[in-house]
């Protein structure tokens, strides 16, 4: 990103949701851009809270079954101090999308931080399983190929949990997520990695 991204962001999807009003996944991205400028560019965890909040709620007004809002709103539940709000929501994500990838990115960190490690492991694999750079990797292997780059997602690569309030909106966007081995267990499985060359990168 450069300088004014973030906040060309909130003036697109401003107006994206300016001009169709019924589009469930404007509002979510729009909810999504106020929370990335406010923490990423204006070190301000606050900024337009409640206008997040309104955004995700007229997202779900209009589709109760997008996922990637009701994460989105249990994570600002979280960053405000409801945590049972959050958990509602949070609840609620799952019954609308259990193969929705935040969906169990969340999943994946919650059973890790609880101690349920093979849980996260299972969990792990479904996610890389929907993952497409799971698939490209395996596509790419039965074509011949004999190296590999891992590209990390933000939070990975600053050192916070996908659930973290700073990883919010993050997830999974430059790169994959890995929070514990579990994850580098499951994003590696079934590759002969004694045949590979293997290496790792950031994406910005």
């Amino acid at each position: 990103r450069g300088p004014g991204d973030l906040a060309a962001a909130e003036r697109h999807f401003e107006r994206a949701v300016a001009l169709d009003p019924g589009h469930a996944r404007a509002w979510t991205a729009l909810a999504g851009a106020y929370n990335v400028r406010g923490m990423e560019e204006l070190l301000d965890p606050e900024y337009r809270s409640e206008e997040q909040q309104r955004a995700l709620e007229r997202a779900l007004a209009i589709d109760p079954h997008l996922a990637e809002a009701h994460v989105r709103l249990a994570r600002h539940f979280v960053a405000t101090g409801d945590r049972a709000a959050a958990e509602a929501a949070f609840a609620r994500a799952g019954e609308v999308g259990p193969h929705d990838p935040l969906v169990l990115a969340t999943l994946v960190y919650r059973e890790s931080r609880d101690g349920r490690l093979e849980q996260a492991i299972e969990l792990s694999q479904r996610l890389i399983e929907i993952d497409p750079l799971s698939a490209l990797y395996r596509g790419n292997l039965a074509k011949g190929q004999t190296g590999l780059s891992v590209a990390f997602d933000l939070p990975t690569q600053t050192g916070y949990d996908p659930d973290h309030v700073l990883a919010k909106g993050e997830v999974g966007k430059v790169g994959v997520s890995i929070a514990h081995l579990g994850d580098m267990r499951a994003l590696f499985k079934d590759i002969p990695l004694v045949e590979m060359n293997t290496s790792m990168t950031i994406n910005a």
